[in-house]
C-alpha cells in the first residue's frame, strides 16, 4: 500500500473543511496568497545507526532559513519537527506560533494531519531530556543539567 506524504495529508485535511492548500518549498507563500496558517516541516532525514551519527545536532542551515522565511509573512507558524532524537531547536521554537515534535512518523502523513486539525488529541512525553543547546549535549535525567524540556514532558491523554 502507498503512503501519504505530510503535505497530502495537511492538503486533505484542509479542503475537507473547505481551505485552500499551497506548497512553497522556500517557505515564502506564492505571490497574492495571503495565507492564515503556514505550516513548516524540518528536520532529519531518515537514518540507521552509524549513518545518523553526527556531531552538531542543531537544524541545518536551510531548515533554519526556512522557518525564518515562513515567520517573516506575517501569518502565524507551526513546526512540524521530523527527527528520530531530540535536536537544538530553542531559536525555531521561539519563532513558531505551534511546535509539534512528531518524531520519525514513518510514510503516512495523514497521521500528523490528524494531529495538526485536531482529529486526533496530541499526546506524547519525551523519553529523554531535550536539551536548550548544543552546550548540555550529552544531557541525561539526574545530570544536573536543566533541558528545554525534562524527562517525561508533554501531554497525556
Amino acid at each position: 500500500m502507498k503512503g501519504t506524504t505530510i503535505f497530502d495529508g495537511i492538503a486533505a485535511a484542509a479542503e475537507a473543511r473547505g481551505a485552500r492548500v499551497e506548497y512553497s518549498r522556500n517557505g515564502r507563500p506564492p505571490a497574492l496568497f495571503k495565507p492564515d496558517l503556514v505550516v513548516v516541516v524540518v528536520g532529519e532525514d531518515p537514518y540507521a545507526e552509524g549513518a545518523g551519527d553526527r556531531k552538531n545536532l542543531a537544524l541545518g542551515s536551510g531548515e533554519k532559513s526556512l522557518v525564518a522565511a515562513a515567520c517573516a509573512n506575517g501569518a502565524p507558524v507551526a513546526v512540524v519537527l521530523l527527527s528520530g532524537r531530540p535536536l537544538v531547536v530553542s531559536q525555531e521554537l521561539a519563532k513558531a506560533r505551534a511546535f509539534v515534535a512528531a518524531w520519525l512518523p514513518g510514510s503516512e502523513g495523514d497521521g500528523v494531519a490528524d494531529v495538526l486539525f485536531g482529529a486526533v488529541p496530541a499526546r506524547g512525553t519525551l523519553p529523554c531530556t531535550w536539551p536548550a543547546s548544543a552546550d548540555q549535549l550529552p544531557i541525561n535525567s539526574g545530570d544536573g543539567k536543566a533541558g528545554l524540556f525534562p524527562l517525561g514532558f508533554g501531554l497525556r491523554p
